[in-house]
């Protein structure tokens, strides 16, 4: 794990990323830490990255790539932790069952803020975890135990890759819970659009960014296709389950008897409105996909007539 009762030094540890009490115990932080660390965390950088991120943690001088290495993956630990054991840790659980913890002088929050504090370390815990993708992307000479990670050997067949891809065409605000919601939509796709389209295009793109160092021309061609995978995937999910956010497609209305802000949902009809856009936009960026393909790729597209081949000799039925 990369939090230690030895390093804890009256919750010092955790300070920077969350402002918990100086008086907070290590063994009250201990169970929802590692737990986080062994369901998020490992099973994202495999063993062999993960073995070398508590290498650097026990290390007394990790140098600077090292020391964000090890921020950034403590910043995603802390958040996931709190949100993900919430429930557990505002109860004691002994002999007697399981017991409300409440005083005279402290007492638990609000459901409201319960609510926003664990919606917030969610975002902020996901958040993290992006960040860290995308810093050992770029980092990745390194540490090179990161090219034998589950999620490195995934995204090099992937056309969309990360929720910085997602945002250059639909906005999600970086959110990587938004992106792992279209990623099964991503797939359908590409099984059901994009590959039966390509063909041995498609073939011959997974073989090459599977590469160190791919062709230019497959690159290009990936990037191309990333709109149209993203939109198509965006009208998917909006029909069905009326969203695109955590929450659901909203919209935010100022209540004027208390000026505070409250959400409702969307009409029907404008998420259907928006769908039909997203798959529109998706089209038209195929479209542009397929001009490359024709210059780069000598491709023709199937043919799709929607005529049937009929026989009209003394009918009386005719195509207007």
């Amino acid at each position: 794990m990369i939090f230690s009762k030895e390093k804890w030094n009256n919750a010092s540890e955790l300070q920077p990323y969350i402002s918990v009490s100086r008086s907070s115990e290590f063994t009250a932080f201990e169970g929802p830490l590692r737990n986080a660390f062994e369901i998020f965390i490992r099973p994202l950088l495999g063993e062999d990255l993960t073995a070398d991120m508590v290498a650097i943690y026990q290390k007394a001088t990790p140098n600077i790539k090292e020391k964000r290495l090890l921020e950034l993956a403590q910043r995603a630990n802390a958040f996931l932790a709190l949100w993900y054991d919430y429930d557990e840790m505002q109860i004691t659980i002994s002999n007697a069952g399981a017991k409300r913890q409440e005083s005279g002088e402290t007492k638990t929050p609000y459901k409201y803020q319960e609510q926003a504090l664990k919606k917030g370390w969610k975002d902020k815990g996901f958040a993290a975890l992006d960040t860290l993708l995308t810093f050992l992307e770029n980092e990745v000479v390194d540490f090179p135990n990161y090219k034998s990670s589950p999620n490195y050997t995934q995204s090099r067949t992937d056309i969309v890759r990360s929720t910085t891809e997602v945002n250059e065409c639909y906005w999600i605000a970086n959110s990587r819970i938004i992106f792992l919601r279209l990623k099964p939509h991503f797939k359908t796709v590409i099984e059901t659009f994009v590959a039966p389209r390509l063909g041995s295009i498609y073939t011959s793109l997974v073989d090459e960014l599977i590469k160190e160092t791919p062709e230019q021309k497959y690159i290009k061609l990936r990037k191309t296709l990333v709109p149209v995978v993203v939109m198509m995937a965006v009208a998917r999910l909006m029909r069905e389950t009326g969203s695109i956010t955590e929450k659901g497609l909203f919209f935010q209305a100022l209540k004027n008897s208390d000026d505070m802000y409250y959400t409702s949902p969307v009409a029907l009809e404008m998420i259907s409105i928006q769908a039909n856009t997203a798959e529109n936009d998706a089209h038209q960026y195929w479209a542009l996909a397929e001009k490359i393909l024709r210059s780069e790729f000598n491709y023709s597209a199937p043919s799709s007539a929607r005529i049937p081949n009929r026989d009209n000799a003394d009918k009386k039925s005719f195509w207007a």
